[in-house]
């Protein structure tokens, strides 16, 4: 018996067939990764925003509205003043140091008003996708807890 081998009419149909799954998988996948990092930025606003409202029980207020970077670092001086930002949520205890996600832009809200791209009267957090096709991305938390989303109708809803 002949060892023939595979024809190039043969090769050509697994090389299509592997390009049409292809063309199908990697949108879904990057859909995917998408909802991850938006459910991630849900969490992250979640945490700012309990932090803030920690502050605000404390009877501490939240100077203007901040923006908390990708690796928060704790604010210098004496951590005894009763204006808060988001480095001084680190430096007191309320919000961990930690690396958030670099899909998105994270900002401590003052609830009272407006300053920063997301951040409106009744809000203590929010979180807004940096860039690409998922700019218009945006979650705010509530002064009450509650997580808003505005954006596209394809973004996920809050959890």
């Amino acid at each position: 018996m002949k060892n023939r081998g595979f024809t190039l009419v043969e090769i050509l149909v697994v090389l299509l067939l592997m390009g049409i799954l292809a063309a199908i998988a990697i949108p879904q996948y990057s859909k995917t990764l998408e909802n991850a990092a938006a459910q991630d930025a849900q969490v992250s606003s979640q945490a700012i925003a309990s932090a803030v409202r920690m502050t605000v029980m404390d009877r501490l207020t939240v100077k203007n509205n901040s923006m908390v970077a990708p690796n928060l670092e704790a604010a210098s001086g004496d951590g005894v003043s009763s204006v808060m930002t988001a480095g001084h949520l680190v430096a007191k205890g309320y919000l961990i140091n930690m690396s958030y996600s670099k899909k998105y832009y994270f900002y401590v809200c003052n609830g009272t008003a407006a300053g920063s791209p997301c951040c409106a009267a009744g809000y203590y957090a929010c979180a807004k996708r940096i860039s690409g096709d998922y700019a218009a991305w945006t979650y705010r938390i509530t002064t009450s807890g509650q997580c808003v989303a505005t954006g596209s109708e394809d973004m996920p809803a809050c959890q």
